[in-house]
């Protein structure tokens, strides 16, 4: 079994280029990731925790995009499943995923939410060079974001304006776009985001759901 779990992250540890990274369908391809599986259920916020807490923002925002912005929407996991951060990217990179969001939940003392933006950043001096890579061409799990990562500071960037605007910054804390080594975002080569929201009981989630929902219009585009 240790044999067999090696070989498979061997094998995951390195993806196949895909320069476009982006789905080739009409229709825009979104893939969710709501943080927590099976084994980690996470903290507890209220009578809930992270893991559960987490699984519906995902769930609600997923199914919001969907009929506000015609995209296509999927969810990197069932309730209670368990997947591991290689087979999430492996996943979103074979279906060519225009867009990967990661969404974390966390419990705090302020009772006015909190959202911090995340994108996948090793180093600057190296991640934001020039790189090319051909089709044929297998690149490690560290360099996978190498390919789109300028339009994830920018789409980031975009969703921290929203989020600032007058319309949301009396109901929320906005903080970042930060660049920083993400396990979530690892070895994704789709445009690609983390947020992590900060609430203080589980009754304030549709406070962040329509803010996070908004700040996506760029989907439209």
């Amino acid at each position: 079994m240790k044999f067999k779990l090696l070989l498979f992250l061997l094998i995951i540890s390195f993806l196949p280029v895909n320069n476009s990274a982006q789905n080739s369908d009409s229709e825009k391809l979104v893939m969710i990731n709501p943080a927590g599986d099976a084994n980690n259920p996470g903290r507890k916020i209220g009578f809930s925790n992270e893991r559960n807490i987490s699984f519906q923002l995902a769930d609600k925002i997923k199914n919001s995009i969907s009929s506000n912005y015609k995209v296509k929407s999927v969810l990197t996991r069932e309730p209670r499943e368990v997947v591991y951060p290689l087979q999430i990217a492996s996943f979103a990179n074979r279906f060519n995923t225009n867009f990967f969001i990661s969404l974390h939940i966390f419990p705090q003392e302020n009772p006015k939410p909190s959202i911090y933006i995340y994108y996948q950043l090793y180093n600057p001096m190296v991640d934001l060079a020039t790189h090319k890579f051909n089709n044929f061409e297998f690149i490690s799990i560290y360099q996978a974001h190498f390919a789109n990562i300028r339009n994830s500071i920018a789409l980031a960037t975009k969703m921290e304006n929203t989020l600032r605007s007058s319309q949301f910054n009396k109901l929320l804390d906005v903080y970042g776009p930060y660049g920083l080594p993400l396990v979530p975002l690892l070895g994704i080569q789709s445009s690609s985001v983390l947020i992590e929201a900060g609430i203080s009981d589980e009754n304030d989630l549709p406070r962040i759901i329509q803010p996070i929902v908004e700040s996506l219009q760029f989907l439209k585009d």
